[in-house]
């Protein structure tokens, strides 16, 4: 089961994770709060790998899931549930 985009951008807040397709790789970054740029983790060939990590770093923080760069359809990642 893939992840549906919300159609509703959503705010991240500082430590939330983002997963963000680009170039066919899964970018992972951290975000730092508002206006402030994400901080890069790592890249991922798979998205499921991606979301897996990323779940992982996740911690008290939620992941959000972005198509491509500079999308604003995102969907939020349930981490109880496996991908």
């Amino acid at each position: 089961m893939s992840p549906k985009p919300t159609g509703t951008p959503r705010q991240t807040v500082a430590g939330d994770i983002i997963v963000t397709r680009v170039s066919g790789h899964y970018h992972i970054s951290r975000a730092q709060g508002a206006g402030k740029p994400f901080t890069p983790i790592e890249v991922m060939n798979r998205r499921a790998d991606a979301i897996a990590r990323a779940c992982q770093l996740a911690t008290g923080h939620r992941v959000f899931l972005y198509a491509h760069a500079g999308s604003v359809d995102c969907t939020e990642i349930d981490c109880a549930k496996p991908y």
